[in-house]
């Protein structure tokens, strides 16, 4: 029994402190640009994903004026694979001091599964909606960088840190 290989994808996705951009695999050229609030002075990771039509991508929104602050979020952005249309998105904060930014990103399932400082969060892919939220275990105190991993079967993420 013999499969036909998948379709390439026409487009491939890079991600850098907080723009994403789509460019043709053919040719290179920029399809679409996508850029998401970047309130911080310093550069950070931007993480995506593309499941199916969608892509799922996870950045550091950061008072401008705070290397340390009690309000750094993560910005779960979820846009239009084809177009780069902003589909949906949702800021999740964990509200203890940060001062190095670091997130793990999944999606599987009709989830998108985010750690972001000591928590662990699940959204809706398909409208962002927060389904829950956990505090993550072994953490070693406020404002130190969490670097964790997020795996489920047959898939797995390792954290990334600015």
């Amino acid at each position: 029994m013999y499969r036909e290989p998948p379709a390439q994808s026409p487009l491939v996705i890079t991600a850098l402190n907080g723009v994403l951009v789509a460019h043709d695999r053919m040719t290179g050229r920029p399809a679409w640009r996508f850029e998401a609030t970047r309130t911080s002075a310093h550069t950070s990771p931007t993480l995506c994903i593309v499941e199916g039509p969608r892509v799922v991508s996870v950045s550091c929104k950061l008072p401008h004026t705070k290397w340390k602050s009690p309000n750094a979020a993560s910005e779960i952005n979820c846009l239009d694979y084809l177009t780069g249309r902003l589909l949906w998105t949702r800021d999740v904060t964990t509200h203890e001091n940060i001062n190095v930014y670091s997130a793990t990103l999944l999606v599987e399932g009709g989830q998108v599964l985010l750690t972001h400082g000591d928590r662990l969060f699940a959204c809706a892919l398909e409208d962002g909606a927060l389904l829950w939220e956990q505090p993550l275990q072994g953490g070693m105190g406020e404002g130190h960088p969490k670097l964790s991993a997020l795996a489920v079967p047959g898939r797995a993420a390792q954290a990334d840190r600015r």
